[in-house]
């Protein structure tokens, strides 16, 4: 029937008027004036769709329109990578043929506030359709505006030498409604974007090669409340993480003891999978600084955090290091940020669309197999502390007033007695840490669990992984007598074309 009248002079009012009319069925998600806002054929969502009010209006524009008549329309460049909006991707795809997409990489909203010097921090596109379906040979002119000044004035981002224009097909949006950020690239990054694809699988293929399906799980956080979280351990509690750089490794917990309190996600297959499997990888919901190990039964991830998790240390070893791999650290930012848009988005959906994983064969195991020493190495140094490097044994004090070192040594002072200990390994990197530390007073616990990380022998190392990581993306050979090389390792991936591309972007 007709749709509901809506008082459109208030956007607030009109939300809340929305939620009401959907609550009481009065409207559903699956015909908002002719459009599925509920979901898309093939992508079924396991959670309720969040479908911005952006999409309504999108909606009720098509619905207003005749036949073969046109509508422009300015929205934020979030059309092209949310979740969410996979709905008016395809319903604008298949249904509408599209004329003209104008991209703006910096601010057009600008002059603004009391003063006239301020401008919106939003990013800005605008689509012009037709309502009528697109032929198959339909191109749509893609006209991308490049960084600008913010002070710069309105008419010279339509100045004709600012731009640059493209034309694509529309059959390649309607194939690509999962995320469409690559219309604002070059054709070298969209040739990178095909050979990723080619040379690898999708997780969910990767699980079923494995012996068993589940032993690789991906999963949502759960919602806790964070006054109910502690700092106290305690041993029948759950672990929750705290995600901190510049570690790899998860080094801090915070703990939870009622399970009677946790709320299942949508979309969560349940706590349960997540807290009996040893090896977990994490990662932030919003701007995600990177992919963090976690060792631990019994723990899982707060609210705005996911989880891979599985029984195969290896496997999961192997999965983290391609996740923080320069090249897909470099393709998750490629397609899912937008300058001037504050927030950077990886969620299941997200990460399972983008994220591919190399196809593994005899041919290449040996490279696998070194990249999980290779991680495993970093890890381990993660752990070391001053102990690792220095006998406490024989000493039986359990607190002095000063440390120093001096040649290969480290001297304790206790009033008038120096105690002094041989250095076993590492001079240098103890050196460099005392230098922060002498004359400051050490309980003897303090000192045993020192900190103790090669930070430099750990960024040697993880550019040795992601070249090793290139490589099995982008079917490089590398002999078995040569995965041990960096150099060589280095120079044969450089050789590719598309290298340079990645690492120095």
């Amino acid at each position: 029937g007709n749709p509901p009248y809506i008082d459109y002079n208030s956007c607030s009012k009109q939300k809340i008027l929305f939620t009401q009319f959907i609550q009481s069925k009065k409207i559903l998600m699956n015909n908002i004036y002719g459009v599925n806002l509920h979901t898309v054929p093939g992508r079924r969502k396991v959670y309720a769709p969040k479908p911005n009010l952006y999409a309504f209006f999108i909606a009720l524009g098509l619905g207003l329109l005749k036949d073969c008549g046109k509508m422009a329309y300015i929205i934020p460049q979030t059309i092209l990578i949310s979740g969410d909006l996979d709905v008016i991707r395809y319903h604008i795809a298949k249904y509408t043929t599209i004329e003209k997409l104008i991209i703006f990489e910096r601010y057009m909203f600008i002059g603004r506030g009391l003063k006239q010097k301020k401008s919106v921090a939003t990013s800005s596109l605008i689509f012009i359709i037709s309502k009528k379906t697109p032929n198959k040979e339909h191109k749509i002119l893609v006209e991308n505006y490049l960084n600008l000044k913010t002070d710069t004035k309105l008419e010279y981002f339509f100045d004709k030498n600012t731009a640059i224009k493209k034309e694509i097909l529309q059959s390649q949006l309607y194939k690509n409604i999962d995320n469409w950020k690559f219309i604002t690239k070059d054709e070298k990054f969209i040739k990178i974007i095909q050979k990723y694809k080619k040379k690898s699988i999708t997780f969910n293929e990767y699980r079923k090669k494995l012996k068993n399906y589940d032993d690789l799980i991906l999963d949502g956080s759960v919602n806790i409340n964070k006054k109910d979280l502690s700092n106290k351990y305690k041993s029948d509690a759950f672990n929750i993480p705290i995600i901190e750089k510049p570690y790899y490794k998860v080094k801090k917990f915070m703990f939870f003891s009622n399970k009677n309190k946790i709320k299942k996600a949508q979309g969560s297959r349940g706590l349960n999978l997540i807290i009996e499997r040893d090896y977990k990888i994490i990662w932030r919901y919003q701007n995600p600084s990177g992919f963090y190990y976690v060792e631990n039964k019994n723990t899982f991830p707060k609210f705005m955090e996911y989880c891979i998790a599985s029984y195969n240390k290896n496997e999961i070893i192997f999965i983290f290091s391609l996740l923080n791999s320069q090249l897909n650290n470099w393709l998750f930012k490629s397609l899912l940020s937008i300058e001037n848009e504050k927030s950077y988005l990886l969620g299941l959906r997200s990460l399972k669309e983008i994220f591919r994983i190399p196809k593994i064969n005899l041919s290449n195991n040996h490279i696998k197999s070194e990249i999980i020493e290779k991680t495993n190495d970093i890890l381990n140094l993660e752990n070391k502390t001053l102990s690792d490097f220095i006998d406490f044994e024989n000493i039986m004090l359990q607190k002095f007033d000063k440390i120093e070192i001096l040649e290969n040594n480290l001297l304790l002072y206790k009033k008038q007695k120096i105690y002094k200990l041989e250095i076993k390994n590492n001079f240098e990197l103890l050196k460099l840490k005392f230098q922060e530390l002498k004359n400051t007073a050490f309980s003897l616990e303090e000192l045993k669990n020192l900190e103790m990380i090669d930070f430099d022998k750990i960024k040697v190392l993880k550019n040795h992984i992601d070249n090793m990581v290139f490589a099995l993306y982008f079917k490089i050979k590398i002999q078995t007598s040569e995965i041990k090389s960096m150099k060589i390792v280095k120079k044969l991936c450089e050789k590719n074309k598309y290298y340079k591309y990645i690492f120095v972007n």
